[in-house]
């Protein structure tokens, strides 16, 4: 960070930092466990009495999430293994179905599958 805090070319990628941080917290809080489904869905009830299940500040947080999983599991084109290509596949397929569903209900067209996506 910048000695005068965070400039607005920055923000983002302090903002991704701050993601970073939080899910290595959640992640080395809930692997440690016995009851590790338990302690997600904890992390779950929080999150949702925070931003709500079924709102449009929801539908887009959990829509930015898809996107960066997708994102984080592209690897590189010649590297990416069987199964990472997949999970990558899978998680633009969720998102396309997700926005289209959020269409639907929106009363708008949804946008074409892959919409948006860098795919392979």
């Amino acid at each position: 960070m910048a000695p005068e805090g965070p400039q607005e070319d920055g923000r983002l990628r302090l903002l991704g930092a701050l993601l970073a941080k939080t899910e290595l917290e959640i992640t080395a809080s809930t692997r440690l466990a016995d009851e590790q489904v338990e302690d997600v869905a904890e992390t779950v009830v929080g999150w949702a009495e925070h931003v709500g299940l079924d709102s449009a500040l929801s539908a887009n947080v959990l829509s930015n999430r898809l996107e960066c999983t997708g994102m984080q599991l592209m690897g590189e084109e010649e590297e990416t293994p069987p199964g990472r290509a997949a999970s990558f596949r899978a998680a633009v397929t969720a998102a396309d179905a997700f926005g289209a569903h959020r269409a639907r209900h929106a009363g708008r067209p949804a946008a074409p599958a892959g919409a948006g996506h860098v795919g392979r």
